[in-house]
């Protein structure tokens, strides 16, 4: 199951704020998601880019 849907509304919720949507346009296209072979490293690799 892919969920590209659940890291805006994550982001939502911890900032409750909406000016983060604009810069997250681009996450359905994002080949990453939470299944797969080492999807823990690529969030990790993912959140320290942020």
């Amino acid at each position: 199951m892919e969920s590209y849907w659940i890291c805006p509304l994550l982001v939502l919720r911890q900032y409750r704020s909406r000016q983060f949507i604009s810069a997250m346009q681009g996450l359905a296209q994002c080949e990453f998601a939470y299944n797969g072979d080492n999807y823990k490293k690529k969030v990790h690799e993912i959140s320290n880019t942020w």
